[in-house]
């Protein structure tokens, strides 16, 4: 199962997709609530990520899974992880590429990169500002029509001439379904990452299996903040070379951990 980032979509380039069949491997990526045509839940932070975990849940289900590992992208490890708290006989193991850990203090966001640190700032001590921010920027791009996550994450990289045309149309696919709801869901996504979602459950000591899988380019957080990381959930640390081609480049090594 897919957990899609907070600036993407559950669409997987067709390279991509061709790996995990050739592996054997069964794909469910499902949109989040608030993304594309799944509509919008509860406001709560808390409540989010529980309704997502319920979301995720019915899905399998109603599809006969009894059990599955779950493959996240950046803020996606949020609801990754509170799945497989929930859901301990279900979930083999959570991988996780480019993981944002829990943002708590002002420290946690020093260690994120570039334009996500900023926005952890601003999700932390200005959260109503921030909705504004993503209402905004939602309306901006869905107007001119350009790529959601190229001008916040990385703004002097030509991710156009970078990437195929194959990862560009699932991108261009994600970006639409990030601002379908006028970046409500890209808001409330960026305030559970400022909730200690990594905290087990109330009389359980259960840590799911993880691995933690860090391109060295990563755009979201630095090398250290993610040995942090892996330490306190006791998950396996490991690095990849780069974050281009999307998926494509790294998803060799995220299904051999399963």
């Amino acid at each position: 199962m897919y957990s899609h980032c907070f600036l993407t979509g559950r669409h997987w380039p067709k390279s991509a997709m061709q790996i995990a069949y050739r592996r054997g491997f069964k794909v469910i990526s499902i949109s989040r609530a608030g993304f594309g045509d799944s509509s919008l839940n509860a406001e709560s932070s808390a409540m989010l990520i529980s309704e997502h975990v319920r979301d995720y849940h019915e899905v399998i289900s109603h599809l006969g899974v009894s059990g599955c590992g779950i493959f996240a992208y950046s803020t996606g490890v949020a609801t990754a992880y509170a799945f497989a708290l929930a859901y301990p006989e279900i979930v083999s193991k959570v991988v996780a590429l480019n993981a944002v850990p829990p943002i708590l203090k002002r420290k946690d966001a020093s260690e994120l990169n570039a334009g996500f640190r900023a926005g952890a700032l601003v999700a932390l001590f200005a959260p109503t500002s921030l909705r504004l921010l993503c209402n905004l920027a939602a309306k901006k791009f869905s107007n001119e029509g350009k790529n959601l996550g190229k001008p916040l994450l990385f703004p002097d990289y030509d991710y156009e001439s970078a990437e195929s045309e194959d990862v560009l149309e699932a991108s261009r696919r994600n970006s639409q379904e990030a601002i379908k709801n006028g970046g409500e869901a890209y808001w409330r996504e960026i305030s559970y990452c400022t909730t200690d979602w990594a905290a087990s459950a109330p009389m359980s000591n259960h840590l799911p299996a993880v691995t933690l899988v860090r391109s060295q380019d990563s755009p979201f957080v630095q090398q250290m903040a993610q040995a942090k990381f892996a330490q306190r959930i006791n998950a396996k640390n490991i690095c990849v070379p780069s974050i281009i081609p999307f998926l494509t480049g790294q998803l060799d090594t995220v299904l051999k951990e399963f």
